[in-house]
């Protein structure tokens, strides 16, 4: 199964972002590999409806990995069933979530901490006939930098891939990835199928990873919501070395296929909602963005979406410089 995965880039699991009309999106300019957001294992094993919602595939074809938080092993291992029953065959558990909420009920990186839970947790879903991965961090902060102690009780209980984001949970995301860090990993665990993760936000940045770290693949985050085309420019750079810029006209004519499958999904308030996400994120960049987003930021319906987006498809040759 993990042959699927080697030498892939794969979406990273971004809450309020990598929803399923997302990932279509990215799958349709060619990423074969998606994660869900992060959901709650408590709430899964309550059937809640949003999260079952989240985690529930309407159009999407595999491979896709639900990436569930929690820190109880029965109640991770109660969740990781409930997602075999409803046909995954891969699930992520979360290590590496810095967020404070997430963390004051033990889960996410805070769970770097628990190495017997941790143990315990791993132990437990190994009796789920699932791939069982693992995402974290280098420690919770830099004074506790333990990964490599983890990663060892990970490899032992038999997970089958790990993803390692190197920096420190109370790092957040400030400061630069420690890539050496996923280089010292693979060099330590090297049957360890290890994703590298951080600071990827161009086709070289990707070689490099692999270059630098040996790892197996790359796992690229808020990059790629920003702009999906980085996974045809990768592809173009592995066959001759080039690749084209993204520009505002080729980002918007995507935008215009994911505000599609948005539709497809939600209602007109959450859809509106989504898109002015969307459409913050895929004009970064864009000279006199400001403007653009300040326009963006005052729709309050589809159909003021797609007057704006008709503005600027007709006004982009004559206007070019408004948005580089």
């Amino acid at each position: 199964m993990l042959d699927k995965l080697k030498n892939q880039i794969i979406s990273a699991p971004l809450a309020g972002l990598t929803n399923e009309p997302l990932r279509l999106l990215f799958k349709d300019i060619g990423l074969k590999i998606t994660y869900t957001e992060m959901v709650s294992a408590d709430a899964l094993i309550r059937r809640e409806k949003k999260t079952l919602g989240m985690v529930t595939l309407k159009y999407e074809r595999p491979i896709v990995i639900p990436q569930i938080f929690g820190s109880d092993p029965d109640i991770l291992s109660d969740a990781a069933k409930i997602l075999h029953q409803m046909g995954y065959t891969f699930v992520d558990i979360n290590m590496g979530c810095p967020v404070r909420k997430v963390n004051n009920r033990g889960s996410g990186v805070k769970l770097m901490d628990n190495p017997d839970t941790v143990r315990k947790i791993i132990h437990k879903l190994r009796e789920i006939p699932v791939v069982i991965s693992v995402k974290l961090r280098l420690g919770v902060k830099e004074s506790t930098l333990n990964y490599l102690d983890i990663i060892n009780i990970l490899y032992n209980e038999g997970v089958d891939f790990v993803t390692l984001h190197p920096r420190s949970g109370e790092e957040f995301f400030k400061n630069s990835a420690r890539w050496s860090c996923i280089k010292e990993v693979k060099d330590k665990f090297p049957k360890l199928f290890l994703i590298g993760n951080g600071d990827i936000k161009s086709p070289e940045d990707i070689e490099q990873m692999f270059l630098q770290t040996g790892c197996d693949a790359v796992m690229i985050g808020r990059k790629l919501s920003e702009d999906p085309l980085l996974i045809q420019q990768w592809e173009k750079f592995k066959e001759d070395g080039s690749y084209q810029l993204s520009t505002p006209e080729k980002k918007m004519e995507i935008f215009k296929t994911l505000f599609n499958y948005i539709n497809l999904f939600y209602n007109q308030k959450i859809s509106t909602t989504l898109a002015r996400k969307y459409l913050f994120l895929f004009s970064k960049g864009f000279s006199c963005s400001a403007d653009f987003r300040k326009k963006i930021s005052l729709i309050k319906n589809c159909i003021e979406i797609l007057e704006e987006i008709s503005y600027w498809e007709k006004n982009y040759k004559t206007d070019r410089d408004m948005y580089g």
